[in-house]
């Protein structure tokens, strides 16, 4: 699960993660993904990355999400005790995943889960493609967008 937060808030999402004991697995970005702040925890059989600032840089492109509080989904857990994170939307997460397949392989799983997602329930957040389409996005990306937004792929 990916998480993204508001720069002044994402010093808060780290000391709730330590409050539940998760592991801190890593930190920092690679060249392609960018952040202004980034934490990867482990949290039971769940990964939890909390980002602020987030953007990746592939194919001459680059894709950033911007925070909106009114997009905001929630993902609910269940370990010892019921929580509850909220995540960015999964449109966002859709573009993010599939513009890392190549650097990151494994990258390519969750982004075929999510188009499979968003294929089997369609688009709840119609407004984060829209505004994809506005930024930079290498031509294929445009393609799959523009596909899901007319209700196939």
């Amino acid at each position: 699960n990916t998480t993204l937060v508001i720069k002044t808030k994402s010093l808060k999402a780290k000391e709730v993660m330590e409050s539940l004991n998760a592991e801190l697995i890593g930190t920092g970005g690679n060249g392609f993904c960018e952040s202004d702040h980034y934490f990867h925890y482990q949290l039971g059989i769940v990964d939890v990355e909390i980002i602020s600032g987030f953007r990746v840089k592939t194919f001459n492109a680059e894709y950033v999400y911007s925070y909106n509080s009114k997009e905001i989904d929630f993902c609910t857990i269940y370990e010892e005790e019921k929580i509850t994170i909220p995540m960015i939307p999964v449109e966002a997460q859709y573009l993010l995943y599939r513009m890392m397949c190549w650097f990151e392989p494994n990258r390519r799983i969750k982004a075929d889960f999510i188009s499979l997602y968003l294929q089997n329930y369609g688009l709840e957040h119609l407004v984060v493609f829209e505004k994809a389409l506005a930024q930079k996005l290498p031509y294929w990306a445009i393609d799959e967008v523009k596909d899901f937004m007319k209700g196939g792929q």
